[in-house]
């Protein structure tokens, strides 16, 4: 418990006496607990007007987000009054989750202002340490704070200083979006060859069914996992006529107080996925039932049946759901049910141990909402759809969240497909050709085939899709194994030069120009490794973290160059 006011005989309601004698003054209930902006009751200081050191905040989700209060008071009363007006004003106006950031941005303020024991250089302190750690999420709070200060007349702190501290800007990661075009291996969108494993998945009996169907809705959808958390049964209509089935999926706008307030009607694409869903509302039909849900999540916690029915399952375990069911009332209780985002995207990962080894990294599939979210946008954007249309089909309010999908051009796109396997991950080129036997129990090892004189240049490990490929997609791909045969791998380098001319002449796109670069190394290091020499590895060149200089200039392609 954290004393952090000063007390004030008139916040008191009554008086007990403890067996000793002492008396002890009482805080009313409308002092100790509050509303947050879900509209659940939240208690937050004790009987004797203290902070909780852990306040719990409920969801709609059925998660609780645990606010800590240890370290979010100083010394001086007249401060720590406005921190106290502070934290309640946020959990009013902030989703649960956000007050996490709201915690880390006082923390940062007060252990500051410990220090320094003056509010502006605390707050500037607290702006520096952010960029540096680059963490953007508790500079909103911060700002808030800031107004509080001058709002309740902070000691020492002027409404000039003020403005300042509020105008100061800090920047954000340029590069927060590259994944979309660097193919990221765990957060880029998946190939055409990938979403092929994907979608068989998805109708494998073998896997759980509430997994599949939220695999499916975020394959077809792009749904936040805040989205598929907060679906509930009656969610899911079907025209008993028609058959056509659809959802009405939450909008979770930011600005709305409430979870649930605005829809957007999803039509599903196919029968299969609307059956799959009213099987699994019929296999949950016995929770819903033992538990009296009046209003049941769309995708329930997962329950043993055999030991819910079984002889030593006490009634009183029925309410064992949920360790902070008393949290979830009124008509709120049956929120208590439903899946956290986190357990949305365990349940969701879980699919890769039903599916084969990804194609294109050769590991398992990295399967989260958010990838398949990248994936619905940027195929979006490939299909013709202008910004609002995108915006629209993913549930942002403005364009601005959208306009970084349309960076990525159908050239460039197409040539990152070929070359699924092309990654700044790849340390060393000589990793692709240190391994030069294939395994020959792998059914999946196909000859590659140069586009010059039809020469073979190597093996392949990926499959048939990359069978008869342009010399590109194989030199920068880790799953490549060349052969010995250096005529061939000039035969390839002719082609690759020949791509390299016309890129210099017409195209100004550094990623396509980087990945011919890679190309030709890979093809230069598969020559001098035919020939008996040394493979060189991409990051051996001091002049570029690529080992390759951004543009077609002097780089260690010359030196591994054999003409």
């Amino acid at each position: 418990m954290i004393a952090n006011t000063a007390l004030n005989l008139d916040d008191f309601e009554e008086v007990i006496i403890e067996e000793d004698g002492t008396p002890v003054l009482v805080l009313p209930r409308s002092e100790r607990f509050m509303r947050n902006r879900l509209n659940y009751e939240v208690e937050i200081k004790d009987d004797t007007a203290n902070w909780l050191s852990t306040v719990n905040l409920p969801d709609d989700n059925g998660s609780i987000q645990k606010f800590h209060t240890n370290n979010l008071f100083t010394e001086n009363d007249e401060i720590n009054q406005i921190i106290d007006s502070f934290i309640k004003w946020c959990i009013r106006s902030y989703m649960p989750k956000t007050m996490s950031s709201v915690q880390k941005a006082l923390e940062i303020f007060v252990s500051n202002y410990k220090v320094q024991k003056n509010i502006a250089k605390a707050l500037d302190d607290a702006y520096t340490k952010l960029a540096q750690i680059r963490d953007l999420q508790p500079i909103s709070p911060l700002r808030r704070l800031i107004q509080f200060l001058i709002t309740y007349e902070a000691p020492d702190f002027d409404i000039d200083t003020a403005l300042e501290l509020l105008s100061i800007e800090v920047g954000g990661n340029q590069n927060q979006f590259q994944r979309l075009y660097t193919m990221d291996a765990e957060m880029g969108p998946f190939t055409r060859e990938e979403l092929r494993f994907i979608d068989e998945c998805i109708l494998n009996d073998s896997a759980p069914l509430d997994s599949r169907i939220i695999m499916a809705l975020c394959r077809e959808f792009g749904l936040r996992p805040i989205q598929i958390s907060l679906l509930k049964q009656s969610d899911f209509q079907r025209n008993p006529k028609t058959g056509v089935a659809w959802l009405n999926v939450p909008k979770v706008k930011q600005r709305t107080q409430w979870r649930r307030s605005e829809f957007s009607k999803r039509i599903l694409p196919d029968d299969e996925v609307a059956d799959m869903l009213e099987e699994m509302i019929e296999e949950n039909k016995w929770i819903v039932d033992i538990f009296d849900q009046e209003s049941p999540p769309l995708f329930q916690r997962r329950f043993n049946q055999s030991r819910v029915f079984s002889n030593n399952f006490k009634a009183t375990r029925r309410d064992a759901y949920n360790p902070y069911e008393d949290l979830f009332v009124g008509d709120k209780k049956d929120f208590a049910f439903h899946l956290s985002t986190t357990s949305i995207n365990w349940r969701l990962s879980q699919l890769s141990f039903y599916m084969p080894l990804s194609p294109r990294t050769a590991d398992r599939f990295q399967l989260n909402p958010y990838r398949f979210r990248y994936t619905v946008g940027t195929n979006a954007v490939l299909k013709g759809m202008t910004e609002p249309e995108v915006a629209m089909l993913l549930d942002h309010s403005n364009l601005g969240s959208v306009r970084h999908y349309f960076k990525n051009t159908r050239e460039f796109w197409e040539l990152i497909e070929k070359a699924t396997s092309s990654r700044a991950e790849q340390k060393h080129f000589a990793v692709a050709f240190m391994t030069r036997e294939p395994e020959e129990q792998n059914m999946y090892i196909k000859d590659v085939v140069e586009k010059v004189n039809f020469t073979s240049i190597g093996k392949c490990h990926k499959g048939s899709p990359c069978s008869y490929e342009i010399a590109v997609s194989c030199y920068s791909c880790q799953e490549f194994r060349p052969n010995n045969d250096a005529e061939a791998h000039k035969y390839a380098k002719v082609y690759i030069k020949e791509q390299i001319d016309w890129l210099k002449n017409n195209s100004s796109d550094g990623h396509i120009t980087r990945q011919y670069d890679e190309a030709m190394a890979g093809c230069a290091a598969s020559i001098s490794l035919a020939q008996g020499g040394d493979v060189v590895g991409i990051y051996d060149s001091e002049a570029s973290p690529f080992g390759l200089e951004n543009t077609f200039g002097q780089s260690k392609l010359e030196i591994l160059n054999d003409e």
